[in-house]
């Protein structure tokens, strides 16, 4: 099943946020559990990322040099 949706890009920017916050919560839960939902969260967070850096965000977006995975900015 693929799903499709529209973003303004204000919308797609807190949409970004929103998933870069969660994805960070889910990583402060270091149990054996916790760490089995991070990784579906990173998985999103990744897709959603990129997606956002193909839409013109790539200045929001930039890849962290500790694990080579994209990430939100600090701005």
């Amino acid at each position: 099943m693929s799903l499709h949706l529209r973003f303004s890009e204000e919308e797609l920017a807190t949409l970004v946020e929103m998933v870069s916050l969660a994805s960070d919560a889910a990583n402060m839960n270091q149990t054996e559990v916790g760490q089995i939902g991070y990784a579906r969260f990173e998985a999103i967070e990744h897709k959603i990322l990129e997606s956002a850096k193909l839409s013109g965000m790539g200045d929001k977006i930039e890849i962290d040099p500790a694990t080579s995975k994209n990430r939100v900015t600090e701005e």
